[in-house]
C-alpha cells in the first residue's frame, strides 16, 4: 500500500526536507508515499478531495494560514491525519479544534518526524481498511465502504449509492467487488451487490435497503440469506 501525503509549506527548503525525511522513513520502513506539496493553505483547500491520509500543514502562511486551511479540510474530509508544522508551539495548541494529531516543531529532526510518522502510518493504515477509493467523471471520491448502500451495474457502469448521493464509475462489477474487504457486501443478484449491514428487510425475493427495493435472484437467495445470517451473528 502507498500513502497519499500532502505537505503544505510556503518554505520550499522546508517542504523539501520533509520530502526528503519521507524518503528515508521509505527506505528504513519499506513503506511506500506518493507525497504531493502546496506552497499555501489556498492551493490545497481549492477543489480539495479527500484522498490523502496524511497532511503536513504549515501553520503561517502568507495567504490562507494553516489554521483556516485545517478547517476548510475538516468540513469534507474527517479522516485525514493532520499534522501540524509550525516555529511557534503555542500556534498548535489549538490543533484540538480541528483534530490535530500532532506538531512538529521547527528547525524538524529526523527522529521526532519518524516517530510521529509512524504513529500517523499506524491510524492511516487501520483507517484505510474502512475505506475505498472510486475514480468517477467527477474526480477521485474515497468512500467509507459501510456509508455504501448497495452497488449496481447499469449501462456498462458501476452506480454506487450511499444515502445521500449516487457515484458512477467506470469499470465491472468483478472489479469493484474486488476492491471491497471483509464480509460486508454479497451479491443479491448478478448486477447488484449489496451491503448487509443496510439490510433493512427481506420480503420474498426483494431486499429493502433504506428506501429502495432489490431484487435477491432465485439461484442466489440461499446463499445471500446465510451471508446476511452469519454477518449479523458476528
Amino acid at each position: 500500500m502507498s500513502y497519499k501525503i500532502a505537505i503544505v509549506e510556503d518554505e520550499p527548503a522546508a517542504a523539501e526536507e520533509l520530502k526528503d525525511f519521507l524518503a528515508r522513513y521509505s527506505k528504513e520502513s519499506g513503506e511506500k508515499f506518493d507525497a504531493v506539496c502546496f506552497s499555501d493553505g489556498i492551493d490545497i483547500t481549492e477543489n480539495y478531495k479527500p484522498v490523502y491520509d496524511i497532511i503536513f500543514l504549515d501553520i503561517k502562511m502568507r495567504h490562507m494560514n494553516g489554521m483556516a486551511a485545517a478547517k476548510f479540510i475538516r468540513k469534507l474530509d474527517r479522516d485525514a491525519v493532520i499534522v501540524f508544522v509550525t516555529n511557534v508551539a503555542a500556534l498548535a495548541i489549538r490543533g484540538y479544534e480541528v483534530e490535530a494529531l500532532y506538531y512538529l516543531l521547527k528547525p524538524v529532526e529526523y527522529p521526532i518526524f519518524s516517530k510521529i510518522l509512524m504513529k500517523s502510518v499506524d491510524i492511516a493504515k487501520g483507517k484505510s481498511d474502512d475505506f475505498l477509493l472510486i475514480h468517477t467523471e467527477q474526480g477521485t471520491v474515497r468512500l467509507r465502504q459501510r456509508d455504501i448502500l448497495y452497488a449496481e451495474f447499469v449501462n456498462r457502469r458501476v452506480s454506487v449509492r450511499t444515502a445521500g448521493k449516487e457515484y458512477v464509475c467506470s469499470g465491472t462489477m468483478g472489479a469493484f467487488e474486488g476492491k471491497l474487504r471483509g464480509k460486508r457486501f454479497f451479491r443479491c443478484n448478478s448486477g447488484c451487490l449489496v451491503n448487509l449491514g443496510a439490510v433493512g428487510a427481506v420480503r420474498d425475493n426483494v431486499a429493502i435497503v433504506g428506501k429502495d427495493k432489490l431484487l435477491i435472484s432465485r439461484q442466489r437467495k440461499k446463499e445471500f440469506m446465510r451471508a446476511l445470517a452469519e454477518f449479523y451473528a458476528r
